[in-house]
């Protein structure tokens, strides 16, 4: 009863609102010769605790004898920005150039200030952003190839592209580009530089062997839920394949030599505590396949002079022949070879 009472007031409030709208010029920026103004509020259905705060409707911009230089039909105007201002209509975005002329129609979804003479912006939806660079004119200058665009700076803008990751992860690679859309950055996914990491919580079973990750001399660890393999000399044969490294190759992984190993031992690391690993700038070489940490979907870990590699790595667990899965009843990771 109480919730369809506040159901009520509720309604009551809103339909109140649209009943108060307020019609005027109400000045949103101040530009000098210029003013960028709204010709209807209304004022929010709940009080702010510093006064009352509206929402704003109709913008327009009216010069020094408050006429209207742009009609009061757009649903937001901003300040302009290298000499053009992003306006706002039926969701769509377009500009308006130094004298107020409308030279781009709105029909952008998204649109970013112009600087150094171009724009960012999108003709896609959610999940298909299509972005791209127009110029002054509206003209297309670098094609719409991209899921992010940023704005140039000194002649560099950063893109990115999508790269689907695991379940609901999904990640972009970026790189940078010129005003010619000359890639000069390679694109690549990019990471912090530390990480907090601990102990990873769960059971290990290789090959149907049960094995308590605090035996490890080098446990497996995990960084916001993720699971990481250590790249030890024995724990790599353990699970079937061999680890090499050197200061020319990095770390190389390939096909076990038939050596046996194990992970057992006395742990270098405590369940009960956080550590910072530091992010792998090194290469890794997997049956012949050079990676680095802007190749992989989660970031190359060392930890203690050993390197991690995250199991949700879906091709490098394919290259190294592992197939493994998660048991909920157990807490366990399950590695097959």
């Amino acid at each position: 009863m109480r919730k369809f009472f506040a159901i009520i007031v509720l309604t009551f409030i809103l339909c109140m609102s649209v009943f108060a709208m307020e019609e005027g010029i109400f000045v949103m920026h101040d530009l000098g010769d210029y003013k960028i103004v709204s010709t209807q509020r209304v004022p929010h259905a709940w009080p702010h605790v510093q006064g009352p705060s509206y929402l704003y409707y109709s913008y327009g911009v009216i010069d020094k004898d408050e006429n209207f230089v742009a009609q009061p039909v757009y649903d937001e105007i901003q300040k302009p920005v290298d000499g053009m201002a992003i306006c706002r209509k039926d969701g769509l975005y377009g500009y308006f150039d130094e004298n107020w002329n409308p030279v781009i129609e709105p029909k952008y979804t998204v649109a970013g200030n112009f600087s150094e003479g171009l724009a960012n912006v999108s003709t896609g939806s959610w999940g298909n952003s299509e972005c791209g660079y127009i110029d002054k004119s509206g003209n297309v200058v670098i094609p719409f190839i991209y899921d992010r665009c940023e704005p140039f700076e000194n002649g560099v803008a950063n893109a990115a592209y999508e790269n689907e990751g695991y379940h609901y992860h999904s990640f972009y690679k970026w790189g940078k580009i010129d005003r010619e859309g000359n890639i000069i950055q390679p694109f690549g996914f990019v990471y912090e530089k530390e990480y907090e990491v601990g102990v990873a919580p769960n059971n290990i079973r290789i090959n149907g062997v049960d094995t308590s990750g605090e035996s490890f001399e080098y446990p497996f660890i995990y960084h916001r839920g993720v699971a990481y393999i250590p790249l030890t000399y024995y724990g790599s044969r353990a699970l079937g394949f061999s680890c090499d490294w050197s200061p020319e190759t990095g770390v190389v992984l390939s096909e076990s030599d038939g050596i046996v190993g194990s992970f057992e031992g006395k742990s270098a690391l405590s369940s009960d505590r956080t550590y910072t690993a530091s992010l792998y700038e090194g290469k890794l070489t997997i049956g012949g396949k050079t990676y680095t940490s802007s190749d992989v979907y989660y970031p190359l870990l060392s930890l203690e002079n050993i390197v991690y590699i995250p199991v949700l790595w879906r091709e490098g667990m394919e290259a190294l022949g592992l197939t493994y899965k998660y048991e909920l009843e157990t807490n366990s990771l399950i590695f097959e070879y």
